[in-house]
């Protein structure tokens, strides 16, 4: 229930940012502040609008600011109506690392399905 509020908060935030792409710098910012913690796992969850052409952003860029921290695991989840956008940056992503949500219902559910994957690669050890 915590962690679904959360994702309500991100949600209803997402919907007063103020123009103009930061994802990068959000990107890097978020990875580092979460790294600098203790903690037991580290994840960072990033939500755009996949809108790069406009400024001049790539996947690539985007990827290595994700995994500038091997501890923490980072996701990219595109929010866009524009399919063709979304998916050239999530492939450009490493593996397992950007989603395309084209509908906002699908978010939450999205996001079920990282943690669940995160969860898996521990199941064998005990």
């Amino acid at each position: 229930l915590e962690r679904l509020k959360l994702v309500r908060k991100m949600v209803e935030h997402s919907k007063s940012c103020k123009s103009g792409d930061h994802t990068l710098r959000a990107c890097e910012r978020a990875v580092a502040d979460v790294a600098s913690r203790a903690a037991d796992e580290y994840f960072v969850f990033l939500l755009s609008d996949a809108d790069f052409g406009r400024y001049d952003l790539s996947g690539r860029a985007l990827g290595a600011a994700m995994t500038s921290d091997q501890r923490v695991s980072a996701y990219a989840l595109f929010i866009a109506s524009n399919f063709e956008a979304a998916e050239q940056i999530r492939e450009e992503l490493p593996p397992g690392r950007g989603f395309s949500c084209y509908d906002t219902s699908m978010l939450l559910a999205t996001l079920r399905d990282i943690f669940q994957a995160s969860i898996v690669p521990d199941a064998g050890r005990g």
